[in-house]
């Protein structure tokens, strides 16, 4: 005896296809929330330089806060280059803290972007949280970024 089996339609695939992708965002991380305080003394000035002519292609102030009783990482930033303003955003993404000895990946493309270099004092600064407890955070907080190749 012979079975014949019922092929799926057009309209299957379909209703599979929609549940699919309605299964993936909710399962997708929400984005973590921002919040904003004021620039003031306790900031502390950095840059990402490239070696050779280019030199500076990013200056920022950034400082570590806790925030709900955990560490969050704020900035405010202004690119110098703008050829280079997308190799710079990647490394900000690609950006690492080091809290008690421990590089921990954290992406701070989130920081401010400022006009000027004398704007970055008056805007104020965008935090994160990073999900670390601020009792663990002894020794201080280090930010560092990955190396970058560009190209003329």
């Amino acid at each position: 005896m012979a079975m014949r089996m019922k092929l799926p339609t057009k309209t299957h695939f379909i209703q599979l296809i929609l549940a699919m992708v309605l299964l993936g965002t909710a399962a997708l991380p929400s984005k973590a929330q921002t919040f904003e305080v004021n620039v003031d003394g306790s900031f502390v000035d950095g840059d990402i330089r490239f070696t050779g002519e280019l030199g500076i292609v990013y200056t920022f102030l950034w400082r570590a806060i806790a925030q709900s009783g955990e560490l969050a990482i704020c900035g405010v930033g202004r690119f110098t280059s703008p050829r280079l303003r997308t190799t710079v955003r990647g490394m900000l993404r690609d950006a690492s803290i080091n809290v008690s000895g421990l590089d921990i990946p954290f992406d701070v493309s989130y920081f401010t972007s400022a006009r000027t270099v004398q704007s970055m004092r008056s805007e104020p600064a965008t935090c994160r949280s990073t999900g670390i407890p601020v009792s663990q955070a002894s020794g201080g907080v280090y930010l560092s970024f990955g190396q970058a190749i560009w190209r003329n």
